[in-house]
């Protein structure tokens, strides 16, 4: 499996489900991001008691961990894909790879999309940044 590749620092977590902003209030934004890449669109069961070996605690620090299981002991969390802010923060970063001077076949491979998904990204991308500032 590729890992996805998200620039964390360009994700406004204003953007992202109050589910996951709670959780980032918990366990910080790293930890976050983590459980959202590999339980997105699950749900995950939070121990009565931290445990190093449960499946969260290795997706995480040990002591986010146990602050989540503080808060969230016997619980069933639902965790959002949280889709559209990964994409419109990954579609960003290949704009900027992409005016940087990067060639779309390089950025094909390093976000394993195809070519013509970049071309089309970088375009959609620059007509929406174009068309956002004031008219006047």
């Amino acid at each position: 499996m590729t890992e996805r590749i998200v620039p964390t620092a360009e994700i406004c977590v204003s953007d992202l489900p109050e589910s996951i902003q709670h959780l980032i209030d918990i366990i910080g934004f790293p930890g976050a991001l983590k459980v959202v890449q590999r339980y997105g669109g699950g749900a995950v069961f939070v121990p009565e008691k931290p445990d190093p070996s449960h499946p969260l605690a290795e997706v995480m620090e040990y002591i986010s961990f146990c602050k989540l299981v503080y808060v969230h002991a016997k619980e069933q969390l639902p965790i959002p894909r949280c889709h559209k802010a990964i994409l419109a923060v990954r579609n960003q970063q290949i704009l900027k790879e992409f005016l940087a001077g990067r060639s779309q076949r390089k950025l094909a491979y390093k976000f394993n999309l195809t070519e013509r998904r970049i071309h089309s990204i970088v375009h959609r991308v620059r007509l929406r940044d174009d068309y956002s500032g004031d008219l006047f």
